[in-house]
């Protein structure tokens, strides 16, 4: 019987840091896998894996296993039931795909933006975030996305940083003074100023910060 393999089977097998994906002759690649693994660099190919990595790439939640024969509604459902729950188990930071040309340009791909959970030091405080780029890829600056909710905390900002609110409302606090960011405003905070950030409900920035000394 036939096999349906998907973008998540994909992006597990580079979560794994693997670069081959083993699969049978008569398994349906669905486009999108097939286009993430060009972007992460997979290579599909059909066959058995060796020997030695047998017991590396078995997994009890594999979706691979699943019967497919027919776009019956049923066997939908079951693979993706399977797909979510492999992802829910994972405790393995979501991976961006980015698209690098030797010059040094790097495109990085927004829906394989996930922002995962920011420690501020105080287990009440929602803060998320992801770096897109940082000092590896960029020698002058780190970039990423930034969201808080209903939450505020103060921080050190150690270098030059710009803000971009992209949704909801930002109050940003210092020496006292407290200022109102709202969607569009850009908010510069120099090097070495301890700030406090809050919102009532939602916010969402992108920033950018410098990593020079």
């Amino acid at each position: 019987m036939k096999t349906l393999i998907t973008a998540a089977d994909i992006k597990r097998v580079a979560e794994n840091q693997q670069s081959t994906f083993y699969v049978q002759g008569d398994s349906i690649i669905t486009p999108s896998a097939t286009d993430i693994a060009k972007d992460l660099g997979i290579q599909i190919t059909t066959g058995s894996a060796p020997a030695n990595l047998q017991k590396e790439i078995q997994s009890s939640c594999d979706p691979a296993a699943l019967p497919f024969s027919s776009l019956d509604p049923a066997i939908v459902a079951k693979i993706v039931g399977e797909v979510m729950a492999c992802l829910k188990l994972s405790n393995q930071p979501s991976q961006l795909i980015k698209e690098v040309d030797p010059c040094g340009l790097r495109l990085v791909k927004g829906d394989s933006v996930v922002l995962e959970n920011y420690d501020t030091g105080n287990p009440q405080d929602k803060v998320k975030i992801k770096e897109l780029l940082n000092s590896r890829e960029s020698a002058n600056v780190s970039a990423g996305f930034m969201m808080l909710e209903a939450t505020s905390y103060s921080t050190l900002i150690k270098h030059d940083e710009l803000n971009y609110i992209v949704e909801g409302t930002l109050e940003c606090s210092v020496n006292g003074m407290a200022y109102i960011c709202k969607p569009g405003d850009t908010l510069y905070i120099p090097s070495d100023t301890k700030v406090t950030f809050s919102t009532s409900h939602a916010v969402k920035l992108f920033y950018v910060a410098s990593t020079s000394k």
